[in-house]
């Protein structure tokens, strides 16, 4: 049985559940938000906040911010009373009306979505591991050297 990755958070008093996108879908994605967050992180690494913000316009179009709400948002409900509500149903798209003048709740929102289905891909990374490789557990320097030299029988 494959483990349910659902993820639940609370934003701004509403309840969120985000499931983890299929591979055929997170793949894509994920190109897609390295493309953007790549520059904006090499940026960040140096400590000038100006430059994030210089380049953030250029890095992250609305087109891309479409995107990240739709695909995230076919994944995502909110819990409306006793019910979980989809954010996107068709025929309408109630993504729209649920984060309505409420910019700051939505981007919260896709910050969420963006831990649940990469935040192990980009803290690897960030911790500075080959990305894909896994971690190697760390030795001190004494016990590395324990049993070199010695036959072992």
């Amino acid at each position: 049985m494959i483990e349910d990755r659902t993820q639940e958070k609370e934003i701004d008093g509403v309840q969120y559940r985000c499931s983890p996108l299929m591979l055929s879908k997170g793949i894509p994605a994920l190109v897609r938000l390295i493309k953007v967050a790549a520059p904006l992180l090499g940026a960040a690494s140096t400590g000038d906040n100006a430059r994030v913000l210089e380049m953030l316009p250029a890095n992250l179009t609305a087109d891309e911010v479409f995107y990240f709400a739709e695909i995230f948002g076919e994944c995502s409900s909110y819990l409306d009373g006793d019910h979980w509500q989809p954010l996107i149903r068709k025929p309408k798209n109630f993504q729209d009306l649920h984060f309505q003048g409420d910019y700051l709740r939505f981007l919260r929102w896709l910050t969420f979505c963006v831990e649940v289905n990469f935040g192990g891909f980009f803290s690897g990374a960030m911790a500075g591991l080959p990305v894909g490789a896994p971690a190697q557990p760390k030795v001190s320097p004494s016990r590395s050297m324990v049993g070199i030299g010695s036959s072992g029988g």
